[in-house]
């Protein structure tokens, strides 16, 4: 792989083969049998030269020989196999690392987000098909559980800016987890190896789809921003219209409103004028008719006078006639 100017990512049990792993030159490692964020810790230091801690907690062995799990200061591939100076060896012996941590058990699952806060760590290895098998759904690497879970997996990784690499059998399985974000796709070849060309080929084709959609969704949002800038536009026209119109409806109406009210007015001072007309006619009428009874009473106290003295006067005339 080197020869050809590819890196090499080496897979691994557990972190105890960590160090024989280092001592062959890869450029990456893929840990498997991790379960929490203590054992993500001890691998990335231990992909560094001093190791800061020293031993791993895998391993019958760990604590009785340490240095039997730690990337050591030996003659193999740290230093060149010899060629590359002790004292240069701890400086340069990390970049070339690229750690990766395999999400394949239920309990690494469990302490993802821990997982993902562990400085240090470059990309997540989802194996779908141990990961189903932890989940007690073995090889249901397309099920909703499994693909839910590897959601889990991918969102924290991307939260956390850490890469994430699915290990796949499937062309179509791969082909998926791309689009549900994976930017790294392992296919088996030792199960085909036209797999791994035609899910290539695939890849490339749904790059160049996804490229065109994204082109074509991006003219078609354009053209419906257009669309919404013109109704918009069209909108304030008409909005501005119906505006003035109201206001001038609204100016019409209050003057016509000035103009009841004034109407209002003079007819009420109309209707003040003729009931005091009213008024002053009914007075002079009971003027006129107290009046009149007055001078009927008169007119009558005078014929009684009269008819009295009448009465009188023949009386006496009589009484005249008898003497």
């Amino acid at each position: 792989a080197r020869g050809k100017g590819c890196p090499s990512i080496l897979r691994i049990p557990e972190p105890s083969f960590l160090r024989h792993a280092l001592e062959t030159g890869v450029d990456g490692v893929a840990v498997a049998s991790i379960r929490t964020a203590e054992d993500v810790q001890l691998v990335v230091a231990g992909c560094q030269l001093p190791n800061p801690v020293g031993n791993f907690l895998h391993g019958a062995d760990a604590g009785a020989y340490p240095e039997r799990f730690a990337w050591g200061y030996g003659p193999s591939y740290p230093m060149n196999f010899g060629g590359t100076p002790l004292t240069a060896t701890p400086e340069g012996s990390s970049r070339k690392i690229f750690v990766c941590v395999v999400i394949e058990t239920a309990e690494a699952l469990g302490n993802i987000e821990e997982i993902c806060k562990v400085p240090g760590v470059d990309c997540l290895v989802v194996d779908l098909n141990n990961l189903s098998g932890a989940l007690g759904i073995p090889y249901d690497v397309g099920g909703e559980a499994t693909q839910a879970s590897a959601a889990v997996i991918s969102a924290a990784a991307k939260a956390n800016g850490i890469h994430v690499l699915v290990t796949t059998l499937s062309m179509e399985l791969a082909t998926s987890m791309v689009k549900k974000g994976a930017e790294l796709v392992l296919v088996d070849i030792s199960y085909e190896e036209r797999l791994l060309a035609d899910t290539k080929r695939a890849l490339r084709g749904e790059s160049e789809l996804a490229e065109k959609a994204r082109s074509e969704a991006l003219a078609d949002l354009q053209r419906r921003l257009d669309e919404e800038a013109a109704k918009n536009a069209e909108g304030e026209s008409a909005a501005k219209k119906a505006a003035e119109e109201a206001a001038k409806a609204l100016e019409d109406a209050t003057k016509a409103a000035e103009e009841r009210e004034k109407a209002a007015k003079e007819l009420q001072r109309r209707l003040d004028e003729e009931a005091a007309k009213h008024a002053e006619a009914e007075a002079a009428a009971k003027r006129a008719a107290e009046e009149m009874q007055r001078r009927l009473d008169e007119e009558v106290a005078k014929r009684s006078e009269a008819e009295s003295a009448a009465k009188a006067a023949k009386e006496e005339a009589a009484k005249a006639g008898e003497n």
